[in-house]
């Protein structure tokens, strides 16, 4: 799973990492947790693409309740076409989050040791999703989801999964307008040395602790 994420990089900076302009307001996070917000790429049925403000935890459009975004913050990849809460925005509604890392926990006996896990070279993770708007009748709310694969040799060392990370150059493609086999060959484990994990301090657990050492190493 992928259950906590952060997104400190400043949106100028992905902005010219992705060549994706756009403006919006993007406040450090170093702890973001399901039902909080994300920030995330989407592209328009004409292949426009814009930056967009989204809840953690996937609405599907014909949920009554909007609850349901805590038991979808993540997608599985490999049921995204056969699940309901997911097949219809896997076809429609793909979107990419960029993140500066992700948080993991190891089970040790009754204990649980969280990691942060990032890229090597301090570049934000691009990380695959799909995104949806609810309405209440009282307004329009934006959600999202973030996919998850199995893990790689890193990963597998702490949990069984992880979450699809794309290349930069794969984003027009994971935002075009149609699921074809090269959509679906990009949902698989991050290979490669690019990503290293490193413990944090367990005050992170807490999804109300923000400060920045949750993402600073621990010694083993």
């Amino acid at each position: 799973m992928c259950g906590r994420v952060a997104q400190t990089t400043t949106i100028e900076r992905v902005i010219e990492l992705t060549e994706i302009a756009g403006k919006l307001d993007m406040t450090p996070h170093y702890n973001i947790a399901p039902s909080m917000e994300l920030i995330g790429i989407v592209a328009t049925p004409s292949g426009d693409k814009h930056w967009q403000k989204f809840r953690w935890g996937l609405i599907p459009h014909w949920a009554k309740d909007p609850k349901i975004g805590f038991k979808t913050f993540n997608a599985k990849a490999d049921t995204l076409a056969q699940k309901p809460a997911f097949r219809d925005a896997y076809r429609k509604r793909r979107c990419v989050i960029p993140v500066d890392g992700f948080y993991e926990w190891q089970r040790l006996g009754t204990m649980k040791k969280p990691y942060f896990i990032h890229n090597t070279d301090g570049m934000p993770l691009m990380l695959a999703g799909l995104w949806e708007s609810w309405n209440d009748g009282t307004g329009q709310l934006f959600s999202c989801t973030i996919i998850t694969t199995n893990a790689n040799s890193l990963l597998s060392e702490i949990h069984h999964r992880m979450p699809v990370i794309l290349d930069l150059s794969d984003i027009d493609l994971w935002l075009g307008p149609e699921v074809n086999p090269q959509v679906a060959s990009l949902l698989r484990p991050l290979q490669g040395g690019s990503l290293e994990k490193f413990p944090v301090t367990h005050k992170m657990n807490n999804a109300r602790y923000i400060e920045p050492d949750c993402m600073a190493p621990l010694s083993d």
